[in-house]
């Protein structure tokens, strides 16, 4: 099995390749653990679209809708090295930057809000990538290509209208960065509360013209189990059943989510 074979099996669609030395490595004492002290030849970019369509009625971020992507990737690097033997393939957590290599692969360019931007499946796509220590030319590499470099990005302005916050030229302004936070600075129950969001904000996204018809995601994974709306009773579910901790706003505690919801009752 080729790799371009693996990942149409597995319903990925959007993937690159480029040699290593085009990467801009940010994390040398983890690329030295992974790569046991040698740079692999290639590096192969590629997107896990998550995106499903709903009419719900949403107060987290799209893509907290389903369980945490972190345990969808592991499986995946899990059949990676089952098919190709030890590999190294990362997803968040990279030595290298991720977007920057995603965007000289050809899969995207980088909109005016500082996300990927992808012609499929505009910002609604995690980063991930395979190491290789094989050429570029390589049978199992059959298939795949750099992509032309594309700007998808009009800079039309939308994103920056639409955000409350002017948060796109200062991310700490950022309402998913501020209802993250476990200690809230003066006056930020206030922007929590007005927001509506107890998890993430996707108001950027939403106004982003390349987001308007995206194609959904067709990785089962993103599909099943999903949470669109918070409640501190689901939460208690949650927790009972033992589900909590598969959830992307786990990683945070039940306190930082419960707060979060409690100051969006009182709008």
């Amino acid at each position: 099995m080729t790799l371009k074979e693996f990942f149409i099996k597995e319903k990925i669609y959007e993937f690159s390749i480029l040699p290593f030395s085009e990467v801009t490595v940010i994390d040398e004492r983890r690329a030295g653990r992974m790569f046991d002290g040698k740079d692999p030849q290639v590096v192969v970019p590629f997107l896990i679209p998550y995106y499903v369509k709903t009419e719900e009625a949403s107060n987290i971020s799209v893509y907290a809708h389903s369980k945490d992507y972190h345990f969808y990737f592991s499986k995946l690097a899990e059949r990676l090295s089952e098919t190709f033997g030890d590999i190294a393939a990362c997803c968040d957590i990279s030595p290298i930057n991720e977007v920057e290599c995603a965007v000289r692969g050809g899969l995207g360019s980088i909109g005016k809000n500082g996300l990927l931007i992808n012609k499929r499946y505009g910002t609604f796509a995690f980063v991930a990538e395979v190491f290789l220590n094989v050429p570029m030319g390589h049978p199992v590499l059959e298939g795949i290509e750099q992509k032309n470099k594309g700007h998808f990005c009009s800079m039309c302005g939308a994103c920056e209208k639409a955000c409350p916050m002017n948060a796109i030229n200062d991310k700490t302004k950022c309402i998913s960065f501020i209802n993250q936070k476990k200690r809230l600075d003066d006056g930020e129950e206030e922007i929590i509360k007005n927001s509506g969001s107890v998890w993430g904000c996707d108001i950027c996204q939403t106004a982003c013209p390349m987001n308007k018809s995206v194609e959904e995601t067709e990785i089962e994974f993103f599909r099943e189990d999903r949470t669109p709306y918070l409640t501190e009773e689901l939460i208690d579910e949650m927790i009972k059943d033992g589900t909590f901790s598969r959830r992307a706003y786990a990683w945070r505690g039940e306190g930082v989510v419960r707060r979060n919801i409690r100051l969006c009752k009182k709008n």
